[in-house]
């Protein structure tokens, strides 16, 4: 669910969506919205894990109603997904909480380390801003809990004692009486070297690469045998991409063909689809 809370008519807020298969497998999806005034800055993507930016615009909306709309994000293999989308415009002159990331990014941090970023809070309406900070996930901390200020600021405080190698995502919130606010942290903590406790960055040992489709082949999955794959390469050459992403789905699907590694009823169905399209031309 992404909550923009209350908006001041004519104004913009932005928030992040993070679309990730925990299997994986690279998805092949696009994304879109049923409302105009709720915009993404990609409306396709091929890859295991994105973030998309979702803009909501007040302006034509009216003061003091409540809005809603939806996310919809559809993909040839990992499935669909609804996002409900929720705004209020301002009636009155009133808080306006502002100044809130939708994502914090700490990149690559060594284990048992910490690191701090420091957010500013403002209120952008009128009135004194009022409100609490929280968070429920164990690797950050906040400087501050509480606020009654227009201007505030507090430290985010990221801790990898505890974490294993990898990516670990988690969030903090902000409620205050100009809206609502969740902000997504996300940090990387990389291998440590078994030979010498510390994180492997040299090139003598480089941590293995994850394997870029991880998950065993299932019935659901069409391995495809010599004369399949001569098939489906010769159907995929008839096909006249009309957009960068069909281009670079069909290259991707071209790939996973060639190695003969599993292909999802989804992505099959969109080469057929696409050379249908193309016959009916």
């Amino acid at each position: 669910r992404l909550d923009f809370g209350i908006l001041t008519a004519g104004s913009t807020g932005r928030l992040a969506l993070k679309v990730q298969n925990v299997g994986g497998r690279t998805l092949f999806g696009e994304v879109s919205s049923n409302r105009a005034w709720v915009t993404v800055n990609q409306r396709s993507f091929i890859s295991s894990s994105v973030v998309v930016f979702v803009t909501a615009d007040t302006s034509g909306l009216r003061a003091g109603q409540a809005y809603s709309a939806q996310i919809v994000v559809k993909t040839l293999n990992g499935g669909d997904e609804v996002v409900p989308v929720t705004l209020r415009v301002a009636a009155t002159a009133e808080p306006q909480l502002a100044g809130a990331p939708s994502i914090i990014d700490f990149g690559e941090t060594e284990p048992g380390t910490r690191k701090v970023r420091t957010v500013s809070l403002t209120n952008s309406g009128s009135g004194t801003l009022i409100g609490t900070v929280a968070t429920r996930t164990p690797w950050l901390a906040l400087s501050e809990q509480q606020f009654r200020a227009n201007t505030f600021s507090f430290e985010v405080i990221a801790t990898t004692a505890n974490l294993a190698p990898g990516e670990h995502s988690g969030q903090f919130q902000v409620f205050s009486n100009g809206g609502p606010a969740t902000v997504t942290v996300v940090i990387q903590v990389p291998a440590r070297d078994p030979g010498t406790g510390l994180a492997s960055r040299t090139a003598a040992s480089p941590a293995p690469p994850p394997p870029e489709d991880p998950e065993p082949a299932s019935p659901s999955l069409e391995t495809p045998g010599p004369a399949l794959q001569r098939e489906l390469l010769a159907r995929i050459l008839r096909i006249e991409p009309e957009s960068d992403w069909e281009r670079d789905l069909l290259m991707a699907l071209t790939r996973m063909i060639q190695a003969g590694r599993p292909l999802a009823p989804g992505e099959l169905a969109k080469i057929y689809e696409l050379e249908a399209r193309g016959a009916d031309a």
